[in-house]
């Protein structure tokens, strides 16, 4: 079952409403009786930035909220069905060849392919998931590559997806930024895909007693150069480096 953050758009313009959640939570406890109910939430509303509308359903004995950040792919393996208001999730379950029970009217209900708990008098064709893929994801959307601005691809566009995850799963770990200035600070972040876990030293005491951390980043200035050298060997035996330089004109960075 997937909730959604409460005033979500999708949900006005799909026809459905919080009670809409509410009987979806209903339906599916009745459907399946001895049944474990996984409810995958929103991030962010397990850590109190957003609302959902199936929060109090952990009070449920056979409701788990699954707030984690993970591969819905890997829930689709482990479950018999999906529940679904509004949200993109069902299209995915449906290309995953679950069963999709829709209790609101997303672009992919009312064509004979989910299970719905309310119709949509305007589609009265059948439609097959093949169809259904190609208008939504070829012949509605257009595709761009952000890099160099010029028109793309769906096959383009899914290459760049896995080539940015692949980068980020690179990237992840814990990460120590060894002289920068204060003002270059906010974009290490940055290049290294907003890793959560980087911390800054501009000063060698301050880490050279500290837990190693499992990658860690130098940067050479051109204000000390042999302090930067020291550094970077220092760090380069403790646990590898890379060196991040300024352009001498522009200030640009490059490794």
């Amino acid at each position: 079952m997937v909730d959604q953050t409460r005033d979500d758009a999708s949900i006005t313009h799909g026809m459905a409403d919080a009670d809409a959640f509410t009987r979806m939570l209903e339906q599916a406890l009745a459907d399946h009786p001895e049944a474990e109910i996984l409810i995958k939430t929103h991030p962010d509303v397990i850590a109190g930035r957003k609302r959902g509308y199936l929060t109090a359903a952990a009070t449920q004995p056979r409701c788990r909220l699954m707030g984690e950040d993970i591969n819905p792919w890997a829930l689709m393996d482990a479950v018999k069905a999906v529940y679904v208001v509004t949200s993109q999730l069902g299209f995915e379950a449906l290309m995953a060849g679950k069963p999709v029970h829709c209790f609101g009217v997303p672009f992919y209900a009312g064509w004979g392919l989910t299970r719905d708990a309310q119709a949509c008098p305007r589609r009265q064709r059948q439609r097959s998931l093949e169809e259904l893929f190609a208008a939504a994801y070829l012949r509605y959307c257009r595709y761009a590559n952000p890099y160099t601005a010029t028109p793309s691809t769906l096959e383009e566009t899914l290459d760049l997806l896995a080539d940015q995850k692949r980068q980020r799963d690179r990237l992840a770990g814990r990460w120590l930024a060894l002289g920068f200035s204060n003002w270059k600070r906010g974009f290490v972040r940055d290049f290294l895909a907003r890793q959560p876990r980087c911390s800054s030293a501009t000063r060698r005491h301050r880490w050279r007693h500290s837990s190693r951390p499992a990658t860690a980043w130098w940067c050479g200035g051109r204000n000390s150069p042999r302090r930067s050298r020291r550094c970077a060997r220092r760090m380069a035996y403790a646990c590898g480096a890379w060196r991040m330089a300024s352009c001498a004109r522009w200030g640009s960075e490059s490794t």
